[in-house]
């Protein structure tokens, strides 16, 4: 039986009839067909220095923290032994990655282990024009692209351009205007764990879109990756298994690891994606539960 037909009553329930085929069509090219290619976020730091209200990634619940070096090389070594060059982009972030104090090997090591990939650094921008030449250097000679989110928060995007101009390094930004990206969309968390994991995972946009390398585990979607930070500041236990994840050194090819990322996980039964909110207005974050439950 294919997906659709395991599916179908569950939209049924969910999405006018008229609407159920193109809706599942529309879902299945970037979800259920398992890419071509692997492309991937790592952290590199899990606390940030901005923490918006309702981080997916956990940011303001998480202790100060930085990705081992040591893991990182290991882990990219393993990743480009799989897939080769087969790796379209890397998003180095957070959290917030320029707070690491090793930033510069952590460019150098992604770009010695992906040499044809696009390498993002995915950042909120406040450190940016702060960093002194040798980050400028590496970003340069790496040919790494600095990814800046436009939060609604006191920046000087002109004065971050011009530097990124002089020093001859890419700059892109998610969100043409502040103002765009003052909405947020959530999905809550369900503590009990009730929902229909084929159903959270067919609707949405993160599953096997935003797949999260942590710690030698690849993730179908950062909420599972960096559900520990809920879990300790919360003291809950929205468990892992490990059928949420697949382990990069167990696995044999790279057709196995899309495969696993094309298809839900039992943590998607955390995930109420039809009480998902598209105009949540940003802030900065009050470590409260409300935010992500």
């Amino acid at each position: 039986m294919s997906f659709y037909y395991k599916i179908k009553p569950l939209l049924k329930n969910t999405i006018p009839d008229r609407l159920l085929y193109y809706y599942y069509k529309s879902r299945r090219q970037h979800h259920l067909i398992p890419n071509e290619h692997l492309q991937f976020d790592v952290h590199l730091a899990e606390h940030c220095n901005v923490n918006c209200a309702g981080c997916n990634h956990f940011s303001p619940l998480a202790e100060p923290e930085f990705t081992d070096l040591s893991v990182l090389n290991k882990d990219f070594a393993r990743l480009a032994e799989i897939f080769g060059r087969k790796v379209r982009y890397v998003n180095l972030m957070g959290g917030e990655p320029l707070l690491h104090p090793q930033i510069n090997d952590c460019l150098r090591a992604a770009r010695r282990h992906f040499t044809k990939s696009t390498l993002n650094v995915v950042t909120n921008g406040l450190l940016v024009s702060s960093q002194k030449e040798d980050f400028w250097q590496t970003c340069r000679e790496n040919q790494i692209i600095i990814f800046i989110s436009r939060y609604p928060i006191k920046l000087d995007f002109d004065k971050i351009s011009a530097t990124a101009n002089k020093n001859l390094v890419e700059l892109k930004f998610y969100g043409r205007t502040q103002e765009e990206m003052r909405n947020f969309r959530r999905v809550p968390l369900d503590l009990s764990g009730q929902q229909n994991k084929d159903l959270s995972f067919v609707m949405c946009n993160r599953a096997n879109a935003c797949i999260a390398l942590n710690n030698g585990r690849l993730f179908t979607c950062q909420t599972a990756a960096y559900i520990e930070h809920f879990n300790k500041f919360f003291q809950q236990n929205l468990a892992l298994s490990p059928n949420d994840y697949i382990d990069i050194y167990k696995a044999q090819s790279a057709e196995e690891i899309l495969n696993f990322l094309a298809n839900p996980i039992p943590f998607c039964r955390f995930c109420n994606l039809k009480g998902k909110l598209d105009d949540l207005g940003w802030r900065t974050s009050e470590k409260n539960m409300a935010e992500w439950v």
